[in-house]
């Protein structure tokens, strides 16, 4: 199965380029076949989206699957496949929202304050009042049951 895509301009991603890409394809492989679109990227995006995907690779190695519900190891693959593709948000599989992704928080560079489900600054600028209504499963914040 291939997707198509056009993206915009972050991390060097080009609006006028059509990426080809199988969507079971690792970070890896994505970055690679990102990074011989028709648009040159220069030496500072290139290390800037190292840098991401190395986050992203840490961040992963963390994620202990036993502590995830079928569902929520469902949004984890989604949101998974979303970042592969350099995506700000994917559609929630129960709610039909957009759930903003960690591609999205990392570009931000803090905390929004609005307890976001994959918010990587541990809810840092979250009220108080409201940071105790949410808990980190190891992958993302559920709501505490």
């Amino acid at each position: 199965m291939f997707i198509v895509k056009a993206t915009r301009g972050l991390l060097g991603l080009s609006h006028k380029s059509l990426t080809f890409t199988p969507i079971h394809s690792s970070l890896s492989t994505k970055a690679a076949t990102l990074s011989k679109s028709k648009t040159e990227l220069t030496p500072e995006i290139k290390a800037k989206r190292e840098k991401y995907l190395a986050f992203e690779r840490e961040f992963e190695s963390k994620v202990d699957y036993s502590k995830l519900s079928e569902g929520e190891k469902q949004i984890h693959t989604l949101h998974k496949e979303a970042i592969e593709e350099f995506k700000w948000t994917y559609i929630d599989p129960e709610t039909g929202n957009k759930v903003n992704t960690r591609f999205r928080k990392y570009l931000l560079y803090k905390c929004c304050g609005n307890a976001c489900r994959h918010c990587i600054y541990d809810h840092k600028n979250v009220p108080e009042e409201s940071k105790g209504l949410k808990k980190f499963n190891s992958a993302f914040w559920v709501p505490v049951e």
